[in-house]
């Protein structure tokens, strides 16, 4: 089975690199990377365009690359992707426990690369409602989240604000103290839920 992973605004491959063995060792993967000229994209559909066709079983889209990947008209699995502006709830990168190194390292990575990315774009990224984006898709969607430091499920669903057109179409796994980089917090737990996730699309 082949897979496209994306990641999201101001990332780049590495966002995937704690679960890159695991993933690799179950799956035939590509890792994309946004192109230098990605400070130009000031839209979804520049990213669009230049991902083109993806050649791809599935793609798999962390943030603003779950929202690529509803383009793209492949089954996608959404990483930590809003769909809908996310409660403050959602707005952490990482869980409370996650390693004190790891979060300097992400740190340290987001601040080179987002200069290189349009901050216009990020704000409608955070503000817009993509709900129409998923309802649309030609394929099949499943999606995984961190669940930060909430232990109750169906409380964690809850805060996606997903009207039930989308609860009923999109089928959710969760991964325990993880928050937004949950590849990077809980890499084996993320391939589990990927795997699960993949199940439902393919």
């Amino acid at each position: 089975m082949k897979l496209l992973f994306l990641p999201g605004f101001a990332c780049g491959s590495w966002v995937w690199e704690r679960a890159r063995p695991a993933l690799e060792r179950r799956w035939d993967c590509s890792f994309a990377d946004w192109p230098p000229q990605a400070e130009s994209f000031d839209s979804l559909d520049l990213y669009a365009d230049w991902l083109s066709r993806p050649g791809a079983d599935a793609v798999v889209g962390h943030s603003m690359g779950g929202l690529l990947a509803l383009m793209l008209e492949s089954p996608a699995v959404l990483v930590d992707t809003f769909l809908t502006p996310p409660e403050p709830f959602f707005r952490n990168a990482f869980a409370a426990g996650t390693d004190e190194k790891l979060k300097r390292d992400a740190a340290e990575r987001l601040r080179v690369c987002i200069p290189r990315f349009s901050l216009s774009l990020r704000e409608r990224l955070r503000s817009s409602d993509f709900s129409n984006l998923a309802l649309s898709h030609p394929a099949p969607i499943a999606a995984v989240y961190g669940m930060r430091e909430n232990q109750d499920e169906s409380e964690v669903l809850g805060k996606l604000g997903w009207p039930d057109r989308l609860k009923a179409k999109i089928p959710v796994r969760l991964v325990p103290e993880a928050a937004h980089f949950l590849m990077l917090e809980q890499p084996q737990a993320f391939v589990e839920a990927l795997s699960g996730a993949l199940d439902e699309v393919l």
